[in-house]
């Protein structure tokens, strides 16, 4: 499983929304996250979509978010932009190509990572990976290596 770079983004815009607590344009945030207009665009959508900001039409229009942080989970994030995880090979045991239609060890094993992993990206909100990030880091720009950004996600609750 591999993380999308928009996931990452999303992270990042979402960051950028509450660090400047106001509404910010689409171009603004381009030039903030180091992302094109277009794809600001496009993951501003599928964040409006999941409710996770708001939008603003007109000459003052742009971005805001519509809850805290506190209350955004990563697994939120995860979903907005990449869909609802699905790691096992088998979409359901009734189609399993091993003609298993109860026990089979490997649906029941990757059912169980996929479990887990829903659960910790649903226990880190964003406002952890913003304690993470440190005094130092904090009062500068969000432009976190995309790295060291998913290693604050899988070290946060640990």
């Amino acid at each position: 499983m591999k993380i999308q770079i928009f996931t990452d983004y999303a992270i990042r815009v979402l960051l950028y929304l509450h660090k400047s607590a106001r509404v910010c344009t689409a171009v603004e945030i381009a030039g903030a996250v180091g992302m094109s207009y277009q794809n600001v665009l496009h993951l501003a959508r599928a964040l409006k979509r999941k409710g996770l900001v708001d939008v603003t039409q007109g000459r003052y229009g742009g971005y805001i978010l519509r809850k805290p942080i506190t209350q955004m989970s990563v697994y939120e994030v995860y979903s907005a932009t990449s869909g609802e995880l699905d790691i096992s090979p088998c979409p359901e045991r009734r189609s399993c190509i091993n003609g298993a239609k109860e026990d089979c060890a490997t649906y029941d094993f990757f059912m169980s990572v996929q479990d887990s992993m829903i659960a910790r990206m649903e226990k880190v909100k964003l406002s952890d990976l913003t304690e993470k990030v440190g005094d130092e880091k904090r009062n500068r720009h969000i432009r976190v290596e995309r790295n060291e950004l998913m290693q604050k996600i899988l070290l946060c609750g640990m």
